[in-house]
């Protein structure tokens, strides 16, 4: 994918799935700022299960990180099962949703 996305114009962007995504972590480094649209929902790695995040094996503290770092702007698209979309996860939503749009650097960024 990188190697395609080095062939393409510079407004040519890339979206992330991170219930798709191997390493979502890695997948936001490798396309910094070329990333502009997210799909964010947590997996178990084995099945399309968009979980609540927090609740699977992606590394939400790195994903936040690697945003920060690219200075991601996009939108969030939270991609849930009916299930999990209740009023206490809504928080927890918008807590993942403020870490990356405050401007407020994270511990990690601060060490």
């Amino acid at each position: 994918m990188k190697q395609i996305m080095s062939l393409m114009p510079e407004d040519v962007y890339v979206a992330i799935d991170t219930n798709h995504a191997t390493d979502a972590v890695a997948m936001i480094e490798a396309f910094g700022q070329r990333v502009h649209h997210l799909h964010i929902s947590d997996t178990d790695g084995k099945a399309d299960r968009h979980w609540l995040p927090g609740k699977g094996i992606i590394d939400w503290q790195g994903v936040i990180h690697a945003l920060k770092k690219a200075h991601y702007a996009g939108p969030f698209m939270y991609e849930l099962k009916t299930g999990e979309v209740t009023m206490e996860n809504i928080s927890i939503l918008r807590e993942i949703y403020l870490q990356v749009a405050s401007s407020q650097p994270s511990p990690q960024e601060r060490e």
